[in-house]
């Protein structure tokens, strides 16, 4: 599965969680934050890409939240076969 992530439709942290939420299709218990980002990208059984378009817009919208963000796609990504993220 791909889901593209454009950093543009990003308002706070709340409006981040729900679109990803929505874009990648996470379950509804999904905890809408990091650490359980974190936790569904790596336990996942189906392979799933991450497009992440505009992520510098996204890292100036939400600051240093937005950099945790990005560290924390890039660790699932290198820690999880399942999971592998592209940054645009």
């Amino acid at each position: 599965m791909l889901a593209v992530i454009d950093g543009r439709k990003i308002k706070d942290k709340v409006s981040l969680h729900a679109y990803i939420k929505e874009q990648c299709k996470f379950p509804e218990y999904y905890g809408n934050n990091l650490d359980a980002l974190y936790d569904v990208l790596t336990d996942r059984q189906e392979p799933l890409e991450i497009r992440l378009e505009y992520a510098q817009e996204l890292k100036e919208i939400l600051c240093g939240y937005g950099e945790a963000f990005i560290e924390t796609l890039e660790d699932a990504a290198a820690s999880c076969n399942n999971f592998t993220l592209e940054i645009k």
